[in-house]
């Protein structure tokens, strides 16, 4: 082997290296099963979102638009995110950083019209 052939094979193993490195480090995308909205007693908003296998979730601080972000800062195996609001009228903001990529639950996850308190005429 001549020092052209050391040279080629060394660039070319470096770049394999490279190539499966940044691979390892892309996270695939979470998969939301499904998105459930509801009001508990009069002032409360819940907003959750199932995910189709348990993964570690942790909330973002300074992120988040509730009074509860479940799970917190604590992280953990989860397979189920639930945002809080003290508000009836009020959609919940918090965002997660999980094993699969990130998660938010906000007003685009909504609550129906008429627990807004508008309606077209």
């Amino acid at each position: 082997m001549n020092a052209y052939d050391t040279k080629v094979w060394l660039v070319a193993s470096v770049a394999l290296l490279g190539l499966s490195l940044s691979a390892a480090t892309v996270q695939a995308q979470c998969n939301v099963i499904g998105t459930n909205t509801g009001v508990a007693g009069s002032y409360t908003t819940i907003i959750s979102k199932g995910l189709a296998a348990s993964y570690v979730c942790q909330s973002v601080p300074g992120q988040m638009n509730a009074y509860a972000c479940a799970p917190g800062s604590g992280g953990g195996l989860v397979a189920n995110l639930t945002a809080t609001a003290m508000s009836s009228t009020m959609a919940p903001q918090c965002v997660w950083n999980c094993a699969c990529g990130q998660i938010t639950i906000d007003s685009s996850d909504g609550l129906p019209v008429e627990l807004l308190r508008f309606g077209v005429e």
